[in-house]
């Protein structure tokens, strides 16, 4: 294993050699036995694995019991009933659908129109010349 790959299994897994994908945990070993910057790299690991559990916040058991109540309370209910939409969201569903497909036909008919719009807002090939000309002279 070389240092690179053991960086990246640190910096994925953490300084807790029991992270550790299991088949390359003797040969992080036997790197760190030989290398001093792997040890390094270990330390500076260990100390922000130490640092982001601190930033933890405590957890409220009653929270957490209300959460669990919840879950088990989903689980026990039956399936149609989880995947029904409440019936207020009903129609704000249907207006949405209908906006997108209005949307998506305005924006069809305005690529399908665009040439000829353009054609005859600019009168033809003699006013891109035009346009051209002027654009070559002011820009040059």
């Amino acid at each position: 294993m070389n240092r690179q790959d053991f960086e990246s299994i640190v910096e994925t897994y953490g300084a807790d050699a029991r992270n550790w994908p299991e088949a390359q945990r003797a040969s992080i070993t036997q790197l760190l036995a030989a290398d001093p910057q792997a040890r390094s790299i270990l330390g500076r690991e260990a100390a922000l694995d130490a640092w982001l559990t601190t930033l933890e916040p405590p957890v409220s058991e009653t929270l957490e019991a209300r959460i669990q109540n919840d879950m088990l309370a989903a689980l026990d209910a039956p399936v149609h009933a989880l995947n029904a939409p409440a019936p207020a969201m009903r129609p704000l569903r249907d207006i949405a659908g209908s906006f997108a497909v209005a949307l998506a036909a305005c924006l069809m008919i305005g690529v399908i129109m665009a040439p000829d719009i353009l054609n005859s807002f600019f009168a033809g090939d003699e006013m891109v010349l035009a346009l051209d000309l002027v654009g070559n002279e002011f820009l040059n």
